[in-house]
């Protein structure tokens, strides 16, 4: 049963993608485009690391995640919104410290723990931009992200410090962007009415 749980949590995001970019051009869904130069960054860093590790097989899924956040991030150039406001250049800002100091760390969890203030850097404006806007971001995207997360979890022959960690962070970060934008849009049609 594992196997059949980690079979779906890595197809799982790429139907999330394709979902994504369908929304895009179909329902003006807006990338927040420091949001996505943020994911691929952290996706190109992971494939190079994993890469002079000569990993065998989790190189493969930072590979399609690089691929994946490279094109939603192109995408994003002509489709998407923000860049320039503060809070992108505190993101930006934030997401290079955090690498920095994930680089420089020699304690896997610490480290683990600065990559992942990372990568919240990049949630962080879509989270405003959902805020304002919650007919701009799609919630099936994140929504997707939050079972594959689940069923990774339950993938797992035994959870480690990190692991669960990394999937807690995962659950959290996309529950929040979901929960942001269903709630606003609920406000939304509720004042609309």
């Amino acid at each position: 049963m594992q196997k059949i749980f980690l079979i779906i949590s890595t197809i799982l995001p790429l139907i999330g993608t394709i979902t994504y970019i369908y929304e895009i051009f179909r329902y003006n869904i807006k990338p927040h485009r420091i949001t996505r130069f943020i994911f691929a960054t952290l996706a190109l860093l992971t494939t190079i690391t994993l890469y002079q590790q000569q990993s065998q097989t989790a190189i493969w899924l930072s590979i399609v995640t690089l691929i994946q956040t490279t094109t939603v991030g192109i995408i994003s150039i002509f489709k998407g919104v923000g860049g320039t406001d503060k809070e992108s250049i505190i993101a930006v800002i934030i997401m290079i410290i955090g690498v920095l100091l994930w680089h420089l760390s020699q304690n896997p969890l610490i480290g683990l723990i600065f990559f992942l203030s990372a990568d919240f850097a990049g949630v962080f404006p879509t989270i405003i931009k959902s805020y304002h806007n919650p007919f701009e971001e799609s919630y099936i995207y994140w929504a997707i992200d939050i079972v594959a997360s689940l069923l990774n979890l339950l993938a797992m022959p035994r959870i480690q410090t990190n692991d669960l960690i990394y999937s807690a962070y995962l659950l959290f970060a996309n529950a929040i962007v979901v929960i942001i934008v269903l709630l606003r849009r609920k406000n939304f049609n509720h004042i609309a009415k």
